[in-house]
């Protein structure tokens, strides 16, 4: 495959207490180079929505939030995003696994359930660890990454659990999974999403 299109749906919120927001959103990844776009249109309140942009291009992250899609609320890069939107895009093998084959992956086995990742490009390192069920298939990923909580930001625990497979293509993927920061105060689910639909395209496609 060349890059991988995938639609997805779920809900987020921005504190622990916080309301959830339903979102719908497409993503466009490659794997060589390695690289996504993700574009959400996330519900607010009635009437009210948010644009939403996730990007990570030639080693570089940025995340872009725009109210009615009008004007920037948020528009944050810098070296903290850069390793953050680096480890999402190690997290999503799950759904591209050809990337984890690839030169800027280096894999070492911690337990016989767990396997270290650690993915260097563009200057850039991110590390993080990959639990499997018996059956071989990803259960979770955690690692720590910097997030913004309550005007700090630090590293924390970030983990993702699958919460279900499907097939889709051909191909038995992660299809439902769940995203929480773990912290002294306690777990922090803040995200949930499905996968719709998933494409692969091939370089002649």
């Amino acid at each position: 495959m060349s890059a991988i299109r995938i639609s997805q749906s779920g809900a987020m919120r921005t504190t622990p207490e916080g309301k959830w927001m339903d979102f719908q959103a497409t993503q466009f990844c490659t794997i060589d180079p390695p690289s996504f776009i993700w574009k959400a249109r996330i519900s607010a309140a009635p009437f009210l929505f948010i644009a939403g942009r996730d990007k990570y291009e030639n080693g570089k992250g940025q995340m872009l939030i725009k109210p009615l899609a009008i004007y920037t609320m948020a528009n944050a890069s810098g070296n903290e995003i850069d390793q953050g939107t680096m480890l999402r895009f190690m997290g999503e093998m799950i759904w591209y696994p050809e990337a984890a084959m690839m030169d800027y992956i280096h894999w070492e086995e911690v337990a016989p359930d767990q396997a270290l990742a650690t993915m260097t490009y563009k200057g850039v390192t991110a590390t993080g660890t990959f639990t499997f069920h018996p059956n071989g298939l990803v259960q979770r990923f955690s690692a720590e990454r910097f997030g913004d909580f309550q005007g700090e930001f630090r590293k924390e625990t970030w983990q993702v659990d699958v919460t279900g497979y499907q097939k889709m293509n051909n191909r038995e993927i992660p299809e439902a999974c769940e995203v929480s920061w773990i912290l002294k105060s306690g777990d922090f689910l803040w995200l949930k999403q499905e996968i719709i639909k998933i494409e692969y395209i091939t370089a002649n496609h």
